[in-house]
Parts: structure tokens; sequence; C-alpha cells
């Protein structure tokens, strides 16, 4: 319901949520302020920090900026007809283009900056 609310406050964001959140976690297991952006830190990046460690893989963790959610393509449906523009500067190919062929195709999209 927080998240929610956030997204539609439009000056709120998940983000300040979930870092409230965090937060909130670590102070109930008396993290000392001092030591909050560490803890912060270990917690946020306990994934890639323990990439062995089947416990911690397990747990769901928060992924700075992950915004992913289930789209509407399913099995077998055409490629949608979108613009890429891959890092070399002034290039550009359509998703139809770069998947042609008879191999399954994931698609997953996504931005960095």
């Amino acid at each position: 319901m927080a998240y929610h609310a956030a997204e539609a406050s439009g000056h709120s964001s998940w983000l300040e949520v979930t870092d409230v959140l965090q937060r909130r976690v670590l102070q109930v297991h008396s993290v000392p302020p001092e030591r909050m952006a560490a803890a912060l830190f270990v917690l946020r990046a306990a994934a890639q920090l323990f990439p062995h460690d089947e416990d911690v893989q397990s747990i769901p963790l928060y992924v700075r900026h992950n915004r992913a959610e289930q789209g509407s393509l399913r099995a077998g449906d055409l490629i949608p007809l979108v613009t890429l523009h891959p890092p070399k500067p002034g290039t550009t190919t359509t998703l139809p283009v770069a998947c042609a062929g008879q191999q399954p195709t994931l698609l997953v999209a996504g931005s960095f900056t």
C-alpha cells in the first residue's frame, strides 16, 4: 500500500518507500546510526556479495532501479516493432530484424545511463 501511495502521489517514489523500510528493518535489529550506511550497503548488495549462499539467494532483494513488470507478450506472439539504439552512435535497428530466425527469443528491455 505504501508503494502504491508513493507512486500515486507524484512527489514520492517506491525507492523512498524501500529506503524507509530497509532502515526500519536495520533499526529493529539494533544497527547503530553510525553503522547504518554500511549495513544498508550489505543489505542491498547481499546477492552480489554472497553469490554462493543459498539462503541469501533465496531472499528477494531490492535492486536499485529495478522496475520490472510482467508484460502482455505471450509465447507465439509477434515481436513488436521497437527501435533499438545500440551502443554504437548513429546506428539503429528494430526488434524483428535483430531477432529474425527460427530460434526462440527472450525479450528483456531496459536502459542505462
